[in-house]
């Protein structure tokens, strides 16, 4: 039975086949260091003022590109 394929977890059941991305959207989380973060319905508030929180994730640019991409493919 096949149990991962091309990075996605995939459950076989009798008549039924089920793929989940969640390996991958962890492996995200972590990449971006909030893996201690709580889950929210909306990710931020509306009108709010950005402040500069991580500094290093953004300059380096190739990073941000990265789990932008990443991002985009889940």
């Amino acid at each position: 039975m096949l149990s991962y394929y091309m990075g996605m977890e995939v459950k076989q059941s009798p008549g039924q086949i089920t793929i989940c991305q969640r390996a991958y959207a962890a492996k995200i989380v972590e990449q971006c260091g909030n893996t201690s973060c709580n889950p929210l319905d909306t990710p931020m508030e509306q009108n709010s003022k950005l402040l500069p929180g991580k500094p290093d994730l953004a300059r380096d640019v190739t990073k941000y590109r990265s789990i932008v991409g990443s991002l985009r493919y889940l």
